[in-house]
């Protein structure tokens, strides 16, 4: 069976602009589930985006593997340009990787595992920010603290604009890798969504076991449901490689039952959506 599911288009080719600001989330029908780190991995076949989706455009030949010691690498590369900026690591159990400044008032910069990342800046700078000998914390240890308009020392002004500084100069330099790191998480996300969606729709069709966690019950609300997912999904390369994997699953299995996919239920699930593609089941 899973030989029917390497002719799942995957294109993922083209890279997002995200320096060191969040991922841009997927719409949330396409999320992957979450499946653990161990689980096997089996190669995807590409989908080109310049190429028309059709038999007749030819096979797509690209495969790529993405399993975590690929996720791994990208993130050692963000973590070798960090330590090259004079930052030193440490890794956490949970994942996250918090890396320390050359200078205790340039704070932290934390790297999560799904390649977020979050700056923080020492609240007080006791002595000020040019003094010697200073003592720095990264939450307030007394009332007199910038955060209540009371007298006190702080980092000020000067000391924001500096860790600003600092954090620009990251974005430059450590941006190209962080973004590598973030693109081969989508990846890898992205491709346990195909691996997993055959075994999804193998537990609806024989189970009653809906996609959204309901339970279905007869097999026309099954085929209604499995439609519905298709015809919502997205017109790009990852919407169209799960609308092709949900149709090789259509033919094999819904197809071949003693249930099929009616031509009013295709026509019905192909007028819901707006890029004109047509359900390749017949």
């Amino acid at each position: 069976m899973i030989a029917l599911w390497l002719a799942a288009g995957l294109a993922l080719a083209q890279s997002v602009e995200v320096p060191m600001d969040p991922p841009a989330e997927a719409d949330p029908v396409d999320r992957p589930p979450s499946i653990p780190d161990d689980a096997e991995r089996v190669p995807l076949r590409l989908e080109s985006a310049d190429e028309p989706d059709d038999e007749d455009s030819g096979p797509d030949l690209t495969i790529v593997v993405i399993g975590e010691q690929q996720v791994r690498a990208a993130r050692d590369e963000v973590v070798r340009a960090m330590e090259t900026l004079g930052w030193k690591s440490r890794r956490k159990s949970d994942g996250r990787v918090v890396f320390r400044g050359p200078e205790p008032w340039m704070g932290k910069m934390i790297l999560s595992p799904n390649g977020l990342v979050d700056f923080t800046t020492p609240a007080i700078a006791w002595g000020g920010s040019t003094g010697v000998d200073v003592e720095y914390q990264d939450t307030p240890r007394n009332p007199f603290d910038p955060q209540t308009g009371a007298a006190g020392a702080s980092l000020g002004f000067d000391g924001k604009k500096k860790a600003q500084a600092v954090q620009a100069e990251i974005r430059a330099e450590v941006g190209p890798a962080l973004e590598e790191y973030q693109t081969t998480i989508r990846r890898r996300g992205f491709g346990r969504t195909l691996e997993d969606l055959p075994g999804r729709l193998d537990a609806l069709w024989t189970a009653g076991e809906g996609l959204d966690g309901s339970t279905v019950s007869d097999p026309a609300a099954r085929r209604a449901q499995v439609l519905d997912y298709w015809a919502s999904r997205t017109d790009t390369p990852e919407g169209r490689a799960v609308c092709r994997t949900i149709e090789i699953w259509l033919r094999e299995t819904v197809m071949t039952s003693s249930d099929p996919v009616t031509p009013e239920e295709a026509e019905a699930a192909e007028g819901r959506r707006t890029d004109g593609r047509r359900l390749d089941v017949f």
